[in-house]
């Protein structure tokens, strides 16, 4: 079994060299090796060649790296490099007694015509194939990277244009091409070197210029001015009312940057702090609670330091209407029940303890209330409990409308 084993192998052999002497015969004369000398600093493999000389030239016509190699005589291996001498340093060329070089004429594929052999330069292009290439694309390494780019053969010297680099040289930047060099310029919105830049967080960094109704949303290179409250049909994209509720939100909000609010219609439990706006005619009114909703069969009482009750229009006790005039109303601190300002219910939507009470389905009946003065500060001029007319025009009222918007920073 062993030596038809070594009978096959030396038949595959023998095979190699002969494909490799037919190929001379049919493609022409060839470069003589020239011996006792060698490429270094080049080699990308190595393989032993059983059969000789004429193995190392078979295989590497049968690799598109492979530009040239060198022969180890004593040891019969072959050396396979990437670039041809004309291409390399002179000192890369040294003489060494027991071996000798070959550059690849046929079948050799040109360099900086594959990725797989990428060109340094335009010059060293030309040198490796030994005269002037035309103008056109390469494969080419730039900073690390393998790309196609354009090379001006004709210029002296060569030159390539780093900028149209595919992919771009130029991460997220500007190129400006220059003769024999290139620099690179972070695009507006970008912070780097302009080879690598990054994205700036204009919100972070507060270098937007939104509006106090509005917050900052940054996206990749820039950012977006999205409305502080998305949706409010009661507010009705008024500023006035928009300003005046974003200023009395923002000292409580868990981010300064990136808090939003956004309505959550009827599915407003475990949503986290959320802000109630409340129309009944003319009035606008609600409050804010830092813990979510809950709910739970019965009652229950909950503990807050932020949250607050406001108006936007107030009842007036000269006219009897409605008027514009933005107030906010803290916990009484001075009191034993300021820690729990806030119920939480199945019975009940916004429940701001007595103070400010939203019934269920309370459309329809006449039992949600204000009684001014239990949890929050009484508003000036405002009667105390059943007495209150401020912020609804009367005790007990039937909503116009009710919204919830929670607070996310996402």
């Amino acid at each position: 079994m062993a030596l038809i084993t070594r009978l096959l192998f030396l038949i595959s052999m023998l095979d190699l060299v002969h494909k490799a002497e037919t190929i001379e015969q049919c493609n022409g004369p060839r470069q003589l090796p020239e011996r006792d000398q060698m490429l270094q600093g080049h080699t990308y493999k190595t393989r032993w060649a059983r059969s000789g000389f004429a193995e190392c030239l078979f295989v590497c016509r049968e690799e598109k790296v492979c530009q040239s190699f060198n022969f180890v005589v004593k040891e019969s291996k072959c050396e396979f490099n990437n670039r041809t001498k004309e291409a390399c340093r002179p000192e890369d060329f040294v003489p060494d007694l027991d071996r000798l070089y070959v550059k690849l004429d046929v079948s050799r594929v040109p360099l900086g015509s594959v990725p797989e052999l990428p060109a340094t330069s335009c010059h060293e292009i030309n040198a490796n194939e030994g005269k002037r290439m035309d103008d056109g694309t390469y494969w080419m390494l730039l900073s690390g990277k393998i790309v196609r780019a354009f090379c001006n053969m004709t210029s002296q010297p060569e030159d390539i244009d780093e900028c149209s680099a595919d992919p771009p040289i130029c991460t997220n930047g500007r190129c400006n091409n220059t003769v024999a060099s290139y620099h690179c310029f972070c695009h507006p919105g970008f912070t780097g070197n302009g080879k690598t830049c990054s994205d700036i967080d204009e919100c972070a960094d507060n270098l937007h210029d939104c509006h106090v109704n509005t917050y900052c949303d940054n996206t990749y290179g820039s950012y977006k001015c999205l409305p502080y409250l998305n949706g409010s049909t009661i507010l009705r994209n008024d500023s006035r009312y928009l300003e005046n509720l974003t200023s009395f939100l923002k000292p409580v909000v868990n981010s300064s940057v990136r808090s939003r609010f956004v309505r959550c219609w009827h599915a407003c439990d475990d949503k986290g702090p959320t802000v109630t706006i409340i129309q009944v005619g003319s009035f606008i009114f609600g409050g804010y609670s830092d813990v979510s909703w809950k709910n739970f069969s019965s009652c229950r009482n909950t503990g807050s330091t932020k949250a607050f009750l406001y108006s936007l229009m107030n009842y007036n006790n000269g006219s009897g209407y409605a008027v514009y005039n933005p107030v906010k109303r803290g916990i009484i601190h001075w009191r034993t029940f300021e820690s729990v300002p806030v119920k939480r219910c199945a019975s009940h939507g916004p429940f701001f303890n007595a103070d400010l009470e939203i019934t269920n389905n309370a459309a329809s009946n006449k039992y949600s209330r204000t009684h001014c003065g239990f949890s929050y500060n009484l508003p000036t001029g405002a009667g105390y409990g059943d007495t209150c007319k401020f912020y609804a025009g009367t005790y007990r009222f039937t909503p116009t409308d009710v919204e919830v918007f929670y607070e996310t920073t996402s």
